[in-house]
């Protein structure tokens, strides 16, 4: 009886978003074990899709403290539910835009649980993207079925063909809809998604639009260091799929040229070049470009390896004979 109140009560908050007035009154909050315990009927009784991610992401966000603090065995339920409310939700709003948030937490659930749950989830995905119309939740689940094919095997035979649905449909309505009415951190999280379809697919010069515009509309927030971080692999990946060091150096002076990098990748690049002008025979380019590491980017991961590579390149000492006692002269 008790807990068909507190979910009247649940319900009654969530709808009216009045719900942390209404806990605090009944001496509880939305984390407390009692309301996460019944999230999943609370989720049954909802109608509105803002509050059922709210369900979601509290589910991932207990899983995650609980795992932080050692306890496995307590965390497992949750994850499994983030997974579980996650595919239900984007059954039930198929064309509501955050799902781009929130299948990235289910997915998250799903890899922390690792083994034959993410082999369940990618094929509840699979559903998904058989069952339902063209929609933003077959668009993302395309997305992340081609990316857990890719770490997990026995997912799906042809992953690159997932990235490959999801990029034929950006000129389809529901997309363009989606990306002219989302916020900027929505936007940003969509232009992110087809910036990595691109890379998966080898389209370098298009995955590289994609993650400027996601350094140009996030600066300053953790999406940028993920754009940077996609430019860089955009930039390396077009080379190596050439395997022309002229195109490699091309490539990275084009990108330490933008106005889009960090020091950490400022740093890799520079020190790809300098491994490409060693291979192309111009060792005072190469050397140039070690020494700019040390001495521009010091604290980066890449100026370690730099300065080891200085010391391979340093002609070894002449060695120190001492001088025969005969040849001292005794004044």
């Amino acid at each position: 009886m008790a807990e068909q109140r507190l979910l009247v009560v649940m319900r009654s908050a969530l709808e009216t978003e009045v719900v942390d007035s209404v806990l605090n009154a009944c001496n509880l909050d939305l984390e407390s074990d009692a309301v996460m315990d019944a999230s999943p009927q609370i989720f049954d009784l909802l109608t509105n899709s803002e509050n059922k991610r709210r369900i979601v992401k509290l589910n991932l966000g207990r899983a995650k403290q609980l795992d932080e603090q050692g306890e496995r065995r307590r965390a497992v339920p949750y994850y499994k539910r983030t997974c579980q409310l996650g595919l239900k939700l984007f059954e039930q709003h198929p064309d509501t835009v955050e799902h781009v948030l929130t299948v990235n937490r289910s997915r998250n659930a799903a890899e922390s649980l690792g083994g034959p749950f993410v082999a369940e989830y990618g094929a509840g995905l699979q559903r998904l993207i058989d069952t339902q119309r063209p929609s933003i939740a077959t668009w993302v689940a395309n997305y992340y079925l081609g990316y857990l094919s890719t770490r997990h095997r026995g997912l799906s035979a042809d992953p690159k063909a997932h990235f490959e649905a999801m990029l034929a449909q950006l000129d389809d309505d529901f997309m363009v809809a989606a990306v002219n009415e989302a916020d900027p951190q929505e936007r940003s999280e969509i232009e992110m998604l087809i910036g990595h379809a691109c890379l998966a697919t080898g389209d370098y010069a298009r995955a590289k639009l994609q993650y400027g515009y996601v350094v140009d509309s996030t600066s300053g927030s953790q999406n940028t260091d993920s754009g940077i971080a996609g430019l860089y692999i955009a930039y390396a990946e077009s080379w190596e799929a050439a395997q022309d060091p002229a195109v490699g150096i091309a490539a990275f002076e084009s990108f330490l040229a933008s106005d889009k990098k960090g020091p950490e990748h400022t740093a890799e690049a520079l020190f790809e070049l300098s491994r490409l002008y060693e291979r192309t025979g111009n060792h005072t380019a190469s050397r140039r470009k070690l020494d700019q590491i040390v001495q521009e980017y010091p604290d980066t991961k890449a100026a370690g390896r730099a300065q080891k590579r200085i010391r391979q390149l340093e002609p070894p000492p002449m060695p120190q004979h001492p001088i025969p006692p005969e040849y001292v002269e005794v004044p």
